[in-house]
């Protein structure tokens, strides 16, 4: 499964993104990396760290295409987090907002972190089936049937090429896209 990782980390100001530059580079240390398929912790660190570059005067990029990234979509919503939370507890002091964008063969994943004044902000958006696919289609032939904003529940499509009934409840539920938000205070 080929994925792609675009990761965004900017501090309030430059001073601190420098002294930072260390503890971003160390924020997923710790981490069982076989639980993210990798075979090995610092095998996980340098990939991790073969992407990240600091750009401007504050703040440090992670891609933005790199084929093969570091986590698929899901395991990056979860990284994400444990990155933010190391950072806040290094410098508790700090603010710094994240943002991750993950795409994979089959799901992609959205993360925006916001961290300001001891208190960790953790927003997530995952699509099951990719965040491009907005139409529900026939399971017989694969035509389109109903967009996702106007697909309604318990009601019986029609495929307009093959003439199947569908009812695509399943359908939508599996792609429907799962949002989550937490707050926490770190200090």
């Amino acid at each position: 499964m080929e994925y792609f990782n675009k990761l965004s980390l900017q501090y309030a100001d430059a001073e601190t993104a420098k002294k930072q530059k260390y503890a971003v580079e160390h924020s997923l240390d710790g981490i069982d990396a076989t639980e993210y398929h990798y075979s090995n912790s610092d095998y996980f660190r340098e990939e991790f760290n073969k992407g990240l570059h600091y750009e401007g005067d504050k703040e440090f990029i992670y891609g933005p295409d790199c084929v093969d990234g570091f986590a698929t979509p899901e395991d990056t919503m979860e990284l994400m987090e444990i990155m933010a939370r190391n950072l806040a507890k290094q410098d508790p002091d700090a603010s710094f907002v994240m943002s991750a964008d993950n795409w994979g063969t089959y799901s992609d994943s959205e993360v925006s972190i916001e961290y300001s004044n001891g208190k960790l902000i953790i927003d997530t958006i995952y699509y099951p089936s990719g965040s491009g696919w907005d139409m529900l289609t026939c399971p017989e032939c694969g035509e389109d049937i109903v967009s996702m904003s106007a697909f309604e529940r318990g009601k019986t499509y029609v495929c307009p090429e093959c003439g199947t009934e569908c009812n695509l409840d399943e359908m939508f539920d599996e792609a429907t896209p799962v949002k989550t938000h937490k707050e926490e205070l770190i200090r």
